[in-house]
């Protein structure tokens, strides 16, 4: 008998987006659900530049389970078009300008990719198209959310950056000035450092910071002590750094948002990339949400 084919695995790449909300009115995983639904269902569109303009196509909902906790999801199509100005067109034949009428709601250069959002989690993924940019879908996020959230709530969202760029910053023997831009994460679980100064930023109330270091007279700030390290580790997914640092012997310029991570999903199937995606961003940023906690065991130690 012939042996049964394994079924191919096929490579599925995302942009991620951290998104935090500041609000005494709501938190948790509805407040993040209501506002995705809200951009969806008010067809919120944003400008972006050159008359084009982005909004969500259309929106289904799932839900999961992990660890006795259900995980909703909200999924669909993204897509940008152009709008296109009736008046002042300009005709080579007659060489004159002229107006034209055109047909209501249709619009030309359309490209779409798809998006997967986790209210449990505050993190928007689309997948990866060179016609859909993560600049784009970051300012697409930032105006779409301003529109929906109340008077007095503030939201961040902040592209997830690649970790590679963040450790050369790190592990660089010369940093000779860093700038930062962060906010504090919503409950995620990180590197030592990190947790701690996520936890100074809550227990000081300041859901944003900008810092701009410089070094003393020492010529070099110091990549091992806990502020710096903790504010480069919550820079991944919280905010953003630009560094002058000395990589391979040279001096050079880290811009960590020209450098967003790519999530790879590997699957058998379209279908399980979503389930796919949630789990590992759980073990990531949530683990006690996936892996059981051990029980203790009864019983005092052995003499």
């Amino acid at each position: 008998m012939a042996k049964a084919q394994k079924p191919k695995i096929k490579h599925y790449k995302f942009y991620g987006f951290n998104t935090t909300l500041q609000s005494e009115q709501r938190k948790g995983d509805q407040a993040y659900l209501e506002l995705v639904q809200n951009i969806s269902k008010q067809g919120v569109l944003v400008p972006i530049g050159a008359e084009r303009v982005v909004m969500l196509r259309n929106q289904f909902k799932a839900e999961y389970l992990f660890n006795n906790k259900v995980h909703q999801i909200l999924y669909g199509k993204i897509v940008r078009f152009t709008v296109i100005d009736p008046k002042h067109w300009y005709n080579t034949q007659k060489r004159d300008f002229e107006n034209h009428e055109l047909p209501a709601g249709i619009f030309p250069n359309g490209y779409e990719t798809d998006y997967v959002f986790f209210p449990s989690i505050h993190r928007f993924f689309v997948k990866v198209d060179a016609k859909i940019t993560p600049n784009i879908v970051e300012l697409f996020l930032s105006e779409a959310f301003e529109q929906v959230i109340y008077q007095n709530e503030e939201i961040f969202v902040n592209l997830m950056q690649s970790t590679d760029e963040i450790n050369q910053i790190i592990n660089s023997p010369r940093i000779s000035s860093l700038n930062v831009s962060v906010s504090y994460t919503n409950e995620d679980i990180g590197p030592e450092y990190k947790d701690f100064v996520d936890g100074l930023l809550k227990e000081a109330q300041a859901g944003h910071l900008d810092a701009n270091f410089k070094p003393d007279q020492h010529g070099k700030l110091a990549n091992n002590s806990k502020l710096i390290r903790g504010l480069l580790e919550l820079v991944k997914d919280n905010g953003e750094a630009q560094a002058t640092a000395e990589i391979n012997g040279k001096k050079k310029v880290i811009t960590t948002k020209d450098y967003p991570e790519k999530v790879d999903i590997p699957s058998e199937s379209e279908e399980s990339v979503k389930i796919k995606l949630l789990e590992k961003m759980l073990k990531e940023n949530r683990p006690e949400e996936i892996i059981p906690k051990k029980k203790k065991k009864k019983g005092g130690k052995k003499k």
